[in-house]
């Protein structure tokens, strides 16, 4: 009996096969509405050749399981199966080369850089995956990227700065396609961006801000209280979440960038519809009650990065922190990434080598782990540890 051989896939097969993949695994799960499950996260890139090295960043332990779905179309069912194990406990995009085959090295992707992101405009549902892969589809090398969101189960494809999607109410209906003459346009803005207490949009979107206490001076000893604070906080609410070694159950996320300079709209951008509460707590250091209120209301419910202000004035806008695009990690030295490191921890390493940027604290939904950074180097305490001596990394 002679050894068969493996059926490749057009790229436009591969693209469809992707798909039914994500909404297959969106329907199946039909947890949706519980308070703390983390859906399934699914991010595929379909790429024209398998040298892709310059504009990802490989991300440590996470693989795809190569021995069990290997190529589309022949491994689809497997693939299918695969993707629903790996949508729970996995970081990354899975890089798919245009003949079906799939690479077992996880990957994040690199943002790009300033001049080519001057035409990009972001829709306000989008996190910060979907804005990555809207940036991929820009790439000549990139022929598309498939989305699955773990917050509702809306499936999105992005090729050529266009995207198709479909919420999880309407998957097996009619795509909706959003074509645009020059990259994205978005379905719409906010139109009291103006009101915004402390933040500014620049003409692409980015935001700068402004804090609550007048001009800045920096000590060493506020900029250590207002880190403490952050610290503290994310490690009192780690330990209190009592649920992380239940099926499906995502923990508390926090991402917190103290900066000294006013104008970031150089390494961020606004985060859709995600936002700190002012309302509630409008100055870390100020009122404890009142901040961590605030810090388990995002913690549970929005995606991306606080901006706080070395004064203690929390922004209200999150953001994404844009990764190196490959033109600057060419000319720099490369950064030292940890195996255990997700996409936030890698963001945070990386913005923290900026001169404006003071540190950067991160709480892990995944195991609770809490991570310091400053100047590219990181603190970190795995939750078992939280209250002890802190391992600190170079």
């Amino acid at each position: 009996m002679g050894v068969s051989e493996s059926t490749f896939a057009t790229v436009g097969e591969t693209i469809s096969l992707l798909e039914y993949l994500v909404e297959d695994v969106s329907l199946r799960f039909d947890r949706w509405e519980d308070r703390y499950t983390r859906g399934p996260s699914l991010y595929f890139l379909v790429v024209s050749e398998a040298q892709y090295d310059s504009f990802v960043d490989s991300l440590g332990d996470n693989r795809w399981p190569i021995k069990s779905a290997r190529i589309l179309p022949d491994d689809a069912d497997a693939a299918a199966e695969v993707g629903a194990e790996i949508a729970f406990d996995r970081d990354g995009a899975v890089v798919v080369t245009a003949d079906g085959t799939f690479q077992e090295q996880m990957v994040r992707v690199r943002s790009l850089s300033e001049q080519d992101l001057v035409d990009i405009e972001y829709p306000t549902w989008m996190s910060a995956k979907h804005m990555s892969a809207l940036e991929a589809s820009c790439m000549e090398e990139v022929l598309a990227a498939v989305t699955l969101s773990e917050e509702n189960g809306r499936v999105t494809v992005f090729e050529n700065g266009s995207y198709e999607d479909h919420e999880r109410t309407d998957l097996g209906g009619r795509w909706r396609v959003d074509h645009s003459d020059a990259v994205i346009r978005p379905e719409s803005q906010r139109d009291d961006a103006d009101d915004w207490p402390t933040s500014s949009v620049s003409d692409r979107g980015s935001v700068s801000s402004q804090s609550a206490r007048g001009p800045f001076v920096t000590t060493h000893a506020q900029t250590d209280q207002l880190v403490d604070r952050l610290v503290n906080v994310s490690e009192s609410l780690s330990a209190s979440f009592d649920r992380w070694e239940e099926q499906y159950v995502s923990g508390p996320s926090l991402y917190f960038v103290v900066v000294d300079d006013a104008n970031y709209g150089e390494y961020a951008d606004p985060l859709g519809t995600n936002r700190w509460p002012t309302d509630t707590c409008r100055v870390a250091t100020d009122d404890i009650e009142s901040f961590v209120t605030a810090v388990k209301e995002v913690a549970f419910s929005c995606d991306g990065a606080v901006v706080v202000m070395v004064d203690g004035t929390v922004q209200e806008q999150m953001v994404r922190i844009r990764s190196p695009s490959a033109s600057v990690v060419e000319q720099d030295e490369e950064f030292d990434y940890a195996d255990w490191m997700g996409t936030k921890h890698l963001s945070a390493v990386e913005i923290s080598t900026r001169p404006e940027i003071l540190a950067a604290v991160t709480l892990s939904e995944e195991n609770g782990r809490v991570t310091v950074f400053k100047n590219g180097s990181y603190e970190d305490r795995e939750r078992a540890e939280l209250g002890g001596r802190w391992r600190v990394r170079q």
